[in-house]
């Protein structure tokens, strides 16, 4: 593990390692694309399997098991992280249409949601104007209570 390999050069049976652990990620419905007969469901590849795969693979079937190999690896995307940036990016070129479709139906939604909440806090807006309008008048209308009782009392006491 000590040993400095940078200086050599990436070889041909390094890279059929690479697919041999890339395999694991293939998906079932895939099997077939790189010569594998029908499985059991929830089968998985044996090692003698990956080994007769990676022996003769061909320009499609390694961009299969890649491709296999990302979206596996995508579904630790959320939010706003580099793995969901990297799936847009994924699902942009390889399916614009449906990543469309799915960002206006999550608009739409979105926009529903917004156009409530508008609703929702122009009627509370409302209600707190009429409260503060309330308020000042019950205040106003105390002060002046106050005034008159007050005035009274005084010319009562000048007398």
């Amino acid at each position: 593990m000590e040993v400095d390999m940078s200086d050599c050069k990436f070889g041909q049976d390094e890279d059929k390692m690479i697919y041999f652990f890339l395999l694991s990620s293939l998906r079932k419905e895939h099997f077939e694309a790189v010569g594998i007969e029908e499985k059991k469901p929830y089968s998985y590849l044996t090692d003698e399997e990956k080994i007769n795969i990676i022996a003769n693979l061909t320009s499609k079937q390694k961009a299969i098991i890649r491709r296999d190999f990302l979206i596996a690896n995508f579904k630790n995307a959320y939010g706003n992280n580099a793995i969901a940036s990297l799936l847009l990016d994924f699902a942009q070129k390889h399916m614009p249409d449906l990543l469309a479709d799915i960002k206006n139906g999550h608009n739409e939604v979105y926009e529903k949601r917004h156009q409530r909440i508008e609703e929702k806090k122009a009627v509370l807006l409302v209600q707190e104007q009429a409260k503060q309008e309330a308020e000042q008048s019950d205040k106003q209308q105390s002060e002046v209570g106050m005034q008159t009782e007050e005035q009274p009392q005084e010319e009562d006491i000048a007398a």
